[in-house]
């Protein structure tokens, strides 16, 4: 649970070392479910958008810190690493399997006054997925048109 004045504090706190403005695709490559099963090809057509793919298990908390602090657009499945969103002031687009709705990253940014989106998918296994490519560009797209 969080509240109005733990959005503050996160929204206003400054850190050091934040890195050059660009866009994030979340991997879940070292997580044990909830993959992008064609992330490979995401990530190739999301590059042209200014996307980079992180592991957010690599980063120190500070180092995530920085990315999603300096992030304009996050993509991700539904996981834990999405949670970071406080750190921003991005626009969020959720990639989350029809048979795992949950509403976590919704709410969250809704509190915090974040831009957010859902692309539903079905499931292939274990709640792993193929992510809709056009659709997700065409959500990034609109986004850079408003």
């Amino acid at each position: 649970l969080m509240y109005r004045q733990d959005v503050d504090f996160l929204r206003n706190y400054k850190f050091d070392n934040r890195t050059q403005s660009r866009n994030l695709l979340i991997c879940r490559k070292d997580s044990k479910s909830r993959h992008i099963l064609n992330f490979d090809e995401l990530s190739l057509h999301l590059q042209e958008h200014n996307f980079v793919p992180v592991i957010l298990s690599n980063y120190s908390l500070k180092k995530q810190i920085s990315l999603f602090s300096s992030a304009d657009i996050v993509v991700g499945m539904h996981g834990a690493g999405l949670s970071n969103v406080v750190f921003s002031n991005s626009y969020v687009i959720e990639i989350m399997p029809k048979n795992k709705v949950r509403h976590h990253f919704a709410y969250l940014s809704e509190l915090m006054g974040l831009q957010y989106d859902v692309v539903f998918v079905e499931p292939e296994f274990a709640a792993n997925v193929y992510a809709p490519v056009q659709t997700v560009i065409g959500l990034i797209q609109n986004h850079k048109n408003t």
